[in-house]
């Protein structure tokens, strides 16, 4: 055996031991950039076509959320590709799963609320729950960023809701859905940008 088939037999192994290890997630961070924008755009533009019908916004957003899946779907695989990956690791489906419930649960929490024309407590709820999957992600990655989004997000989210205990949501009303870009699609944005970084820094 040649030293170059050597080196090429060892780069296996450690390639192996790599994908075989608990944590590993392939990811390209690009996509979380991408979802900080699609989030934005839902929040920019939700309520007014929730003005047109319920049913309506309902089709939009899920639609929206296809295309955005569909994105997300081809470039994990492509990612995997590179490891020599046939199907999701361990951590890529519990954390796609985490995502995936959080996202169900918040547009469903939005249509009620939406029709209850308590749409702050819409918009509260998506940086919430969003910022909780931030938040489990980052402990099942050792991610100090994503668990400081994550908790940045789920503590805007209930200062803001005991306000409108408090007070009044119409205070908040007008603003909210700046908030939720704010700190919801903007934490998503920082993740994607900072942790790229620091795999390029590696």
């Amino acid at each position: 055996m040649d030293s170059k088939e050597e080196v090429l037999n060892q780069l296996g192994d450690i390639h192996s031991s790599l994908v075989d290890k608990e944590k590993f997630l392939p990811y390209n961070y690009n996509l979380l950039i991408m979802w900080g924008i699609i989030s934005a755009i839902l929040y920019l533009t939700f309520e007014e076509v929730s003005k047109m019908s319920i049913w309506y916004a309902l089709g939009y957003i899920v639609g929206v959320l296809i295309i955005g899946f569909l994105f997300e779907l081809y470039f994990i695989r492509k990612e995997n590709i590179k490891y020599n990956l046939q199907k999701f690791t361990k951590v890529q489906t519990y954390i796609e799963a985490n995502y995936t419930f959080a996202i169900v649960f918040a547009v469903v929490l939005t249509i009620i609320f939406t029709t209850n024309n308590l749409i702050v407590y819409a918009y509260l709820s998506c940086i919430f729950l969003f910022g909780y999957s931030d938040w489990v992600s980052g402990f099942i990655l050792n991610n100090r960023k994503f668990t400081v989004v994550g908790l940045i997000n789920m503590s805007v989210s209930l200062a803001i809701f005991t306000i409108c205990i408090l007070f009044n949501p119409a205070l908040i009303q007008s603003s909210i859905k700046y908030i939720a870009v704010l700190f919801s699609s903007g934490g998503l944005i920082y993740l994607g940008i900072s942790i790229k970084k620091d795999y390029e820094l590696v």
